[in-house]
């Protein structure tokens, strides 16, 4: 949807009404004590926004330029492959001996 093209006229008129109305006198936040409690967690951050876990993901950042690819091994997407499907494949080389 395009944005309204304002003229000079339309523009000043509004400024002139906005001043008289003052919308910003009007507005007053929560009043009640379960209101305050609400909006008082609308800044709070959890799960993959909190403090912790960005600082934990600049530091895997971090390291990785530093270091390279091989840094970060107890990222997930680093890690090698210890599942099941291996140690079959690794068992046969094992009992080529016996």
């Amino acid at each position: 949807m395009a944005a309204r093209q304002w003229t000079e006229e339309q523009r000043k008129a509004q400024a002139e009404k906005i001043k008289t109305y003052k919308p910003w006198l009007q507005s007053t936040g929560a009043t009640s004590e379960q209101g305050k409690k609400k909006c008082s967690q609308n800044a709070l951050k959890t799960g993959e926004y909190s403090a912790d876990k960005v600082a934990e993901r600049k530091r895997k950042a971090a390291n990785k330029k530093l270091y390279g690819a091989f840094c970060c091994y107890d990222d997930k997407r680093y890690s090698f492959n210890r599942s099941l499907n291996y140690s079959g494949f690794f068992r046969t080389f094992a009992s080529f001996g016996k």
